[in-house]
C-alpha cells in the first residue's frame, strides 16, 4: 500500500498521506480505493514519498512561508461545524487517514457532526493526491490564522450546500483534473447532504473571487 507524503517546498508547509480509510462501503469507498489504485501506479509516488515530513515535537513548525495567502479569518472566527472540517483537511494532510482518525472523530464529535461525514471527506482529500492534481495550500493544525485556500475549500461546501454546485466546482477546478474534479464534487455532495441531515449549515464566505484577483 502506498502511503505518499507530499514534498514540503518550503518550510511550514504541512504533509499528507493517503492510506485505507477503515470505515464505511459502497461507492464512495470504491472512489477512495481507485484513488489509491491511482497512486499505486503514479511514477510521481516515489518523489512524494522520498519527501521530507513535518515531525511532532515542542517548535511550532506552522508559519506563513511557504503556505499561501492568508485569509481575513482566524480559527475563532469560524463555527464549530467549520473548526471540524478544517481540523480534518488539516490533520489528513499532515497525518493521512490512519494518523488522522481519533483527532477527526473528536472534532466531529465535539461539532455534532455525524461520523458518516468521514468517508466522503476522506475521498474528497484523496482526489488532491491523484496523478497531476495540484494541492490546496493546508496549514498545521496548530495554526491560528486560516489560508485562502482553506477558506475556499469551506465556501465550496457551503455553496453545494446552498444548492450552487457549479460555484463548487468552479473552486475544485483550480486543483484538479476532470475525472478527480468530477469525483471531488460528487464527495462534495454527499458530505453536503450528511451535513443538511444533521442540521449543520456552513456559511457562506465567498473568497473564491478573492483567490482568483490573487492568481492574475
Amino acid at each position: 500500500m502506498v502511503n505518499p507524503t507530499f514534498p514540503a517546498g518550503q518550510a511550514g508547509v504541512c504533509h499528507g498521506a493517503l492510506s485505507q480509510p477503515p470505515i464505511g462501503g459502497g461507492a464512495l469507498r470504491q472512489k477512495v480505493h481507485g484513488l489509491q489504485m491511482r497512486m499505486t501506479r503514479n511514477p510521481e509516488a516515489d518523489r512524494l514519498r522520498s519527501g521530507p515530513s513535518l515531525q511532532s515535537g515542542g517548535v511550532n513548525m506552522c508559519d506563513s512561508v511557504g503556505e499561501g495567502r492568508l485569509s481575513p479569518w482566524t480559527v475563532s472566527d469560524l463555527t464549530t461545524a467549520e473548526r471540524a472540517l478544517l481540523t480534518g483537511f488539516r490533520q489528513w494532510f499532515r497525518h493521512g487517514t490512519a494518523g488522522a482518525m481519533a483527532a477527526m472523530r473528536a472534532s466531529f464529535g465535539v461539532a455534532g457532526v455525524p461520523s458518516s461525514a468521514l468517508l466522503p471527506l476522506f475521498a474528497l482529500l484523496g482526489t488532491f493526491a491523484v496523478t497531476n492534481a495540484g494541492r490546496p495550500a493546508f496549514r498545521c493544525p496548530s495554526c491560528s490564522r486560516v489560508g485562502m485556500d482553506e477558506m475556499a475549500v469551506l465556501d465550496a461546501l457551503a455553496a453545494m450546500q446552498a444548492g450552487e454546485g457549479d460555484v463548487t466546482t468552479q473552486v475544485f477546478d483550480r486543483w484538479l483534473p476532470l475525472v478527480a474534479l468530477t469525483m471531488a464534487t460528487d464527495s462534495a455532495r454527499e458530505l453536503a447532504d450528511i451535513l443538511d441531515g444533521a442540521r449543520i449549515r456552513l456559511p457562506r464566505r465567498r473568497p473564491a473571487r478573492l483567490i482568483a484577483l490573487a492568481a492574475e
